[in-house]
Order: structure tokens, then C-alpha cells, then sequence
């Protein structure tokens, strides 16, 4: 579901939900588990409900979206974003630019359908070349 709006200058930022990923504290890298365990109250193996967002920016007359979801390729309970962003008025169609912030799948695998076409046709994808090279 969408989230409210708010201005941060001249920019209204939107969160869109794309669904919840289920997973689990052993995706966490750089903690001691027993820390991660602590931190979460779940303990290793339990089922770890992650949301799944994005941000719709408008800014003049450009519709930026932060991320895109990952499609259906995680599991029934994601790739809401389209839907979502439907909700709030606006197609994905009508999409200008979509800033990738780096390419897991959870970010970036809802940039196509699964014949692989492309989600938001008409939108410049952005990512910095340095994720890109990685």
C-alpha cells in the first residue's frame, strides 16, 4: 500500500509498498548471530518479515521512482509496487526515471515482467556505475 506523502523541499516523497518478504536472520552479514538474535528478539531459523518499499518522488514535472521492487520472483507476497503505484494514480507508463540504489533482487528485479519486458518503458534507469561494475 501506499504510504503518506511529504515534502522534503521541493520534492513529494511517496512510500509504495511492493509486499513483505519472509526470510530469516541468517541473510545478516557483519553481526555475530547471537547479536543479531539480541537485536531482533527472533531467534536463527525463525521466519523474519521484511517490508519491501520504494519511493515515488515528483519533483516539477518528473515522476522518479527509488528502486522497483522484485517483481514475483521472490514469492507471492511481493510485486505489489505496480499495483501500488495504480492505487496512488499513476502507471508505470508514466514513470520518467527509476534511481536504482545497488541490485539485489529485491530492488531491482521488478524492472521487467516474466516475459522480460519492461515494467516502466518509457523510464531512464539509473545506477551508479561503480554497482554496475560490481
Amino acid at each position: 500500500m501506499p504510504g503518506q506523502s511529504r515534502n522534503i523541499g521541493d520534492i513529494d516523497v511517496t512510500p509504495v509498498s511492493d509486499g513483505v518478504l519472509t526470510t530469516s536472520l541468517d541473510v545478516v552479514l557483519g553481526l555475530d548471530k547471537s547479536e543479531a538474535e539480541r537485536l531482533s528478539g527472533k531467534k536463527i531459523g525463525d521466519p523474519v518479515p521484511i517490508a519491501v518499499n520504494a519511493f515515488l518522488l515528483k519533483l516539477r514535472d518528473k515522476l522518479v521512482l527509488v528502486d522497483a521492487g522484485s517483481g514475483n520472483t521472490m514469492g507471492p507476497t511481493l510485486g505489489k509496487l505496480p499495483e501500488n503505484l495504480r492505487t496512488l494514480g499513476v502507471a508505470p507508463e508514466q514513470i520518467d526515471v527509476v534511481l536504482l540504489t545497488h541490485l539485489h533482487p529485491d530492488h531491482s528485479n521488478g524492472l521487467v515482467d516474466d516475459n522480460g519486458q519492461a515494467i516502466y518503458p518509457n523510464a531512464e534507469v539509473v545506477l551508479h556505475a561503480k554497482e554496475a561494475s560490481f
